[in-house]
């Protein structure tokens, strides 16, 4: 790789105070610091030319060494994010900017106020291990040759970064001579898929797979079919064993799958570990310890723009990972993956920024193969998971107790989210500010018996609850943390749920006061003014309190429901406020008989509240209202006969009056009023024509 011997060492680490003292810098100062950093990358002028605009939350340079430095647009964070040698920065490469997006939320949460800026000092050092993988392969021909094709779009799916993350370290090792069993799964695009255990000859997987255009035009491949057919058969074999969700924009699979699989079908030592399962310093000292023996690791994270698995398989002296992103060898390169602190600006709250981090460990010098780690729980309640419909983690039956009391935990939103059922326990542990756990309280533990996969932990469709008798008992002054912990049957110790939720506890002269986050709004109000008839307005007022413990910006979700209780409408409305802030949001409804095709009682439901991070928010009070709708003045009955409507898809014609004519979208909103006879309407959609006494449901292409 040529890596240059002058490198950076993490000298300290500080976590600031706020963000009070944050600034944005320059482009010009961000050219000043990627130059201080240019040598890393191949550079030896220094001279820089800029690469990426971005939004100044950070700045990208390419050096004329044919390597990169990616500097951080705000003062009170780390000044190198990235940089490499290898190669230019492509913005095409969508696991790096998934990574980069991940880094942009954090950048705007600290601007925000909402999370501490996290600063490393960086002075000179060297580097420690250096790239252990070789191969530079892709998503792409001749990858995915042969994974499933796609008979609309007329091309093969990607491989998947998962497939291409496994298979080029199984690449390193130039292990398994063969793959073992067989896997089956069907997706829902390209049915029944099915891996068999095959020999690979690996003399035949190139490094690098590269092509070109001669003079004719004419594509090029730089290697054999026989070179294109070995890898392709890999690429495959590592996306059927994880059953892997294919499509030609991009491919995916579970990062829990990927331990199991590796250790059944290609015969390695694997564990797995999370993030958000253990302490920070846990995950980076065994995580170094792997590449320190020598191991590359398959590497996964989330953002709020998608997951991403990658290869970590080295490391410099400021702690900053070799990435191998599995694009072709594009961007790889030197990477910060603690770049984001978890504390939120207050204290008392948290998000880990880290965004779901796990890595999978893959060692062949074992003679029975096996998962070293057991198998995990999830409580899924934070920003990226809340996407699968859960709110807070944990309720307590009260905020202040002895410490030699009883008090009840709710435990919700805890999922199986393997692909196999969990049988083990849940129990209360108490966590000392570094989240070193002190004890468990093994004798309220909660026994769970056969959870489906992917299914919740509910008991008669309510969380379980575990009491707490006495467990806070012997503890001195000061603050600790209550988490949840599991134990699958037949393993001897307990680790935390995936999940960054957590009871805060302060002890003070023999009590305890206990606090976890409130997510509420409160629905003070729904009235409803106008009358309810065919061919007149209502409008909907609804008022709102914010009951969380923070200033927020959400989305109130609603629906309407016909007399026969079906959804006949849908829609929802952003807002913002303070802390305890009130909000009124009105809906002008319009009657009309297309939405409202039958008389009688319809409803509002008010369907959920949804904050700035996705978390579901409890709502307190009433969350429907209802109102009779009445064909009084027989707007129904009236056919407006020689009133004709008409359109050929994009434009419209009346005839038969010159009475105004009102064109409304399908939610009842005026779009135009106008005396023209025939109109255009620019954007396509379901419209709605008024003209006299006629009515037209109409469709613009």
């Amino acid at each position: 790789m040529g890596i240059k011997k002058t490198l950076l060492l993490l000298a300290a680490a500080v976590v600031l105070p706020g963000n009070l003292a944050a600034r944005h810098i320059s482009r010009a100062e961000a050219a000043a610091v990627a130059a201080k950093y240019a040598v890393l990358s191949g550079q030896e002028s220094g001279t820089l030319k800029y690469a990426q605009p971005s939004d100044a939350r950070y700045y990208v340079f390419d050096t004329e060494g044919g390597g990169f430095v990616i500097v951080s647009g705000d003062s009170e964070m780390t000044e190198l994010v990235a940089y490499s040698d290898e190669s230019r920065f492509d913005s095409g490469n969508k696991n790096m900017m998934s990574w980069l997006g991940a880094y942009s939320d954090y950048v705007e949460k600290v601007r925000k106020g909402e999370a501490k800026p996290y600063k490393k000092a960086l002075t000179e050092g060297t580097v420690v291990i250096a790239p252990l993988v070789t191969a530079k392969w892709g998503q792409m021909e001749p990858f995915n040759n042969l994974c499933p094709f796609d008979r609309v779009y007329q091309q093969n799916t990607m491989a998947g970064c998962v497939a291409i993350s496994m298979a080029q370290i199984f690449h390193k090792w130039k292990w398994p001579a063969s793959s073992v069993g067989t896997h089956t799964y069907v997706h829902d695009d390209y049915g029944e898929l099915t891996f068999n255990g095959r020999v690979y000859f690996w003399p035949d997987m190139l490094d690098e797979y590269m092509s070109y255009y001669d003079s004719d035009g004419t594509l090029v491949h730089e290697y054999t079919d026989e070179e294109a057919d070995e890898v392709a058969k890999l690429a495959l074999d590592c996306g059927y064993v994880v059953d892997m969700e294919y499509g030609v924009d991009g491919s995916g699979a579970n990062d829990y799958d990927i331990a199991y699989a590796i250790a059944e079908h290609f015969r390695f030592n694997t564990g797995l570990y999370y993030r958000d399962a253990m302490t920070d310093d846990d995950f980076r000292e065994i995580l170094y310890s792997e590449l320190d023996e020598l191991r590359p690791v398959s590497f996964g994270g989330d953002s709020m723009q998608g997951g991403h698995q990658f290869v970590v398989d080295g490391y410099d002296s400021n702690g900053f990972v070799h990435i191998n992103w599995g694009w072709n060898g594009t961007a790889d390169g030197y990477f910060d993956i603690d770049f984001m602190c978890p504390d939120i600006a207050g204290g008392d709250a948290s998000m880990n920024f880290n965004y779901h981090q796990s890595f999978v460990t893959i060692d062949h010098t074992y003679d029975t193969p096996v998962v070293t780690t057991q198998r995990y729980l999830w409580m899924l309640a934070d920003e990226i998971y809340s996407a699968y419909g859960r709110r807070v983690g944990y309720r307590l039956s009260a905020n202040e107790v002895a410490l030699d009391g009883s008090f009840d935990v709710e435990c919700h939103s805890i999922n199986n989210l393997n692909s196999v059922e969990y049988n083990g326990e849940i129990a209360l542990a108490v966590f000392d500010t570094d989240d070193n756990l002190l004890f468990v309280d093994e004798d309220n533990a909660f026994k769970i018996s056969a959870l489906g996969a992917n299914r919740y932990l509910d008991i008669d469709h309510k969380a379980p609850v575990i009491t707490a008798d006495g467990l806070l008992s012997g503890l001195e002054n000061g603050s600790y943390t209550l988490r949840a912990v599991s134990r699958e049957d037949g393993r001897d110790y307990w680790q935390r749920l995936v999940s960054d939720e957590k009871i805060s506890v302060q002890v003070n002269d023999g009590t305890a006061t206990l606090y976890t986050p409130t997510y509420a709004v409160s629905i003070d109000e729904i009235a409803i003014s106008g009358t309810p008839e065919y061919d007149e307005f209502i409008d909907i007022t609804v008022s709102i309190t914010n009951k969380s413990d923070n200033a927020d910006v959400g989305v109130l979700k609603w629906a309407l429901l016909n007399p026969s209780g079906k959804i006949v409408k849908e829609g929802s409305e952003g807002m913002e406020f303070d802390e305890n802030g009130k909000y009124v949001m009105t809906l002008n409804e319009y009657i009309n008989e297309f939405i409202y095709e039958e008389d009688g009682e319809y409803t509002l439901w008010l369907r959920e509240f949804t904050g700035s991070d996705g978390r579901r928010f409890d709502m307190e009070g009433e969350t429907e209202v209802t109102f009779i709708v009445e064909d009084k003045s027989g707007v129904k009955a009236v056919t407006g006969k020689g009133i004709h409507i008409t359109t050929d898809g994009h434009t419209v014609k009346i005839t038969g009056t010159d009475a105004t004519a009102e064109v409304f979208d399908i939610s009842g909103r005026t779009i135009t009023t106008t005396t023209e006879r025939e109109f255009s309407i620019s954007e396509t959609g379901i419209y709605i024509v008024k003209a006299g006494s006629r009515i037209a449901k109409i469709a613009i292409r």
